[in-house]
């Protein structure tokens, strides 16, 4: 880390490194952000100077992860969700506004029958929300309360 500026004052600067890690594209995090292309850029330069890496290289088909890149996202991330939880305990949850994920675990048979008009409210209720599907073993004893399989699936994601 750069010493003249070893302290990440500007929290925004986390999430373009993380919009960019998980888009690897400056034009697309920008756009997921409401930002301008250049803007991100911008960001990305403070981001390479505080950390005295280029952390993204770009090739004609992506961004490119350096290593220091990798070896910080996880604690990033792992930071980034800690604000994000600390921020919602605080405010009033309002479901047509709610842009998180959801999972939602339930079995083969439940999913058939119970899934789209689950949907189909949700729709209404909650536009912003994105629904991810757990599927779990039917023939498990905790299946309401323990997933099967880690795998899981987007029902609705909008972005």
């Amino acid at each position: 880390m750069n010493q003249t500026n070893s302290g990440l004052t500007d929290l925004n600067l986390l999430r373009v490194f993380l919009a960019i890690w998980d888009l690897r594209s400056l034009t697309a995090a920008g756009e997921w952000l409401g930002l301008t292309q250049p803007a991100v850029s911008h960001s990305l330069r403070r981001l390479r100077t505080l950390f005295d890496n280029p952390l993204f290289v770009r090739t004609p088909q992506t961004m490119v992860l350096t290593k220091a890149a990798i070896r910080l996202h996880g604690p990033l991330d792992e930071a980034f969700g800690i604000i994000s939880l600390a921020m919602q305990a605080h405010g009033h949850f309002d479901p047509a506004t709610a842009s998180r994920v959801f999972k939602i675990s339930m079995s083969d048979m439940s999913e058939f029958y119970f899934l789209p008009p689950l949907l189909a409210a949700l729709e209404s209720t909650a536009p912003k929300g994105c629904f991810e599907i757990v599927q779990l073993a039917s023939e498990s004893a905790g299946a309401a309360c323990v997933p099967a399989r880690s795998t899981s699936r987007s029902a609705k994601c909008r972005g």
